[in-house]
């Protein structure tokens, strides 16, 4: 049973063991006490997947001998940018005393990666390294989403029974539980959305090497 599943049993005992008994004593309100109550938002969730729905993550490596890597790696740039995506680090290097060397990496649309990558073969004058890879993730991310729910629910109950009021101790359990499951919604959305934004702009990485020359042979 992971943590999130965990949190929302244990809050189902809490509120088990909570629940009123008869007691002719009257129950103080929420506002009497000193302790504030959190606002307890529910944020929207993410879109549901439909059952035939994949999210699949695309990975492409490529290493290149080329005459000028600066030169390329300009041309890259342009080349991504067309293809709808961009560029999140590209260097280069290069001295008359050593050999040059530049390295690329993007995110592109994955519709565009199969001709993304052919338009940069035709760049080089050797390959080196040629390697693309993908990862299905839907199931990750279906759990994700169930979570999700599930922290949504409890929380909408957290609400309900701060609104209602209770012994201080009662709230101030409330409160510290209600910080424990913001805590955990937050790690979801950014699970969440780290996913979204992998699955929609597949990763690109060039490395990219000038060709060596050789030194005059001795006759």
């Amino acid at each position: 049973m992971n943590r999130i599943r965990l949190t929302f049993t244990l809050l189902a005992l809490w509120l088990a063991a909570c629940s009123p008994v008869g007691s002719l004593t009257p129950t103080p309100t929420a506002a009497s006490l000193a302790t504030p109550l959190p606002t307890l938002a529910v944020p929207p969730s993410a879109t549901p997947l439909s059952p035939t729905s994949r999210i699949i993550l695309r990975y492409s490596s490529m290493s290149f001998i080329v005459e000028d890597p600066p030169k390329v790696l300009a041309t890259l740039e342009q080349l991504v940018e067309e293809a709808g995506g961009f560029v999140t680090s590209a260097s280069s290097y290069s001295s008359s005393e050593s050999i040059a060397y530049a390295n690329l990496s993007a995110r592109v649309p994955p519709e565009v990666l199969p001709e993304l990558r052919r338009a940069v073969l035709e760049l080089a004058l050797q390959v080196q390294n040629d390697s693309m890879s993908s990862q299905d993730i839907t199931n990750q991310y279906r759990s994700l989403l169930e979570n999700q729910a599930d922290l949504i629910q409890a929380k909408e109950t957290l609400h309900r029974l701060l609104s209602q009021g209770g012994d201080s101790s009662s709230i101030e359990s409330l409160i510290l539980l209600h910080d424990l499951l913001q805590q955990q919604m937050e790690s979801v959305e950014s699970q969440l959305q780290s996913y979204q934004e992998s699955a929609a702009l597949s990763s690109f990485d060039v490395s990219l090497t000038q060709m060596a020359v050789l030194p005059p042979r001795n006759e």
